[in-house]
């Protein structure tokens, strides 16, 4: 349900059964010590004051769902990952594996974020070939649709000084004054190639096995552009 409906079913039930005196608001806690031998929890909260309290449920704070999906079809996106920090999201998405975190994106494009800050607050949702996403969450917003842009495609051949295909070759593409992991992709046996980044200009280079380690000290430059498909035969460097 939506958090308006929510808060006011919560308000009916604390009304209707006189909960209002049991509850306490602002309170931050800050330790709690379970005593085996009373059977009861001892709760410190800031202000100082203990409390004694027979059971303790432990929430995760403020919870976030949402959806993601591309900005121009509407399709959702599966693997994108959902923070609350730039820094972090943007490590996260470099050695992820897919499931198993509820901060990533699943096949219905959707994640859950808990231990948001109250109030309005800033996540933050990386992909690697959509780049980076800055979403505004008003406070008691409770449910997010964050749209990302369409990556730019590029596709061609890999080929030798001669023009013959060259198959299972590496592909490098590094975007141009931004510093971070090249993207890569192998060649077919056709000497076809597919890479998805987002839009900018990128470095493209198709290196020999023996120096596959080596940065070229030249390399074709070409312009992706959102939702586009640039075509560009690369020849495989010696």
């Amino acid at each position: 349900s939506p958090q308006p409906k929510t808060l006011e079913y919560l308000n009916f039930v604390a009304d209707k059964f006189d909960l209002r005196r049991d509850i306490q608001f602002n309170a931050t806690v800050t330790a709690a010590h379970w005593h085996e031998d009373s059977r009861e929890w001892e709760v410190s909260v800031k202000d100082g004051e203990t409390l004694k309290l027979p059971d303790l449920v432990m929430s995760p704070g403020r919870v976030i769902h949402g959806l993601v999906v591309d900005g121009r079809t509407g399709e959702p996106i599966q693997g994108a990952v959902a923070m609350h920090s730039k820094a972090e999201a943007a490590r996260r998405w470099v050695r992820l594996a897919e499931g198993g975190d509820p901060t990533v994106t699943d096949k219905a494009g959707r994640f859950t974020l808990d231990e948001a800050e109250e109030g309005a607050t800033t996540l933050y949702v990386v992909s690697e070939q959509r780049g980076m996403v800055e979403v505004a969450v008003k406070a008691g917003e409770d449910q997010v649709k964050v749209a990302m842009e369409t990556p730019g495609k590029l596709e061609g051949r890999v080929v030798d000084a001669a023009g013959k295909p060259v198959p299972v070759a590496m592909v490098f593409l590094e975007q141009v004054g931004v510093s971070g992991p090249k993207t890569s992709a192998l060649s077919e046996v056709s000497g076809v190639y597919r890479l998805e980044q987002p839009r900018g200009r990128y470095r493209v280079w198709a290196p020999s096995m023996e120096r596959l380690l080596e940065r070229p000290e030249k390399a074709v430059e070409v312009e992706l552009r959102s939702g586009e498909t640039t075509h560009l035969d690369v020849v495989q460097g010696p």
